[in-house]
């Protein structure tokens, strides 16, 4: 059980903190000040819950999920869960582990 929602705005790398918590997210999508792409959008809301603060009915909509039982919230998180992977893959973490290695490739093959 995670017990805890964690809810944020605007698409900065700060994103990703909440986002690699493994504890739910909502992100606050405010089209005027650092909004997702359309592409990074519809990836997103496949693995997190995005509320877009432009819609007529943001403010219910919003009210309406964060008040549901924390179970149901963590319920629906984990029914996301494959879905984040990809878009984990895709927009966070392209690799899983190893970048002291990496790095030291690099560093081997660029300078010494």
């Amino acid at each position: 059980m995670i017990n805890s929602i964690l809810v944020t705005t605007c698409a900065t790398s700060t994103l990703s903190w909440p986002v690699m918590s493994g504890k739910p997210v909502v992100f606050i999508n405010q089209k005027n000040k650092s909004p997702l792409t359309d592409e990074a959008h519809k990836s997103l809301s496949k693995g997190i819950f995005i509320f877009d603060a432009d819609e007529q009915d943001f403010y219910k909509n919003i009210r309406d999920f964060l008040s549901q039982p924390i179970d149901e919230i963590e319920r629906l998180w984990q029914e996301k869960e494959g879905l984040r992977k990809e878009m984990l893959k895709q927009y966070f973490c392209a690799y899983s582990s190893g970048a002291g290695v990496r790095a030291a490739k690099v560093i081997i093959q660029e300078y010494l």
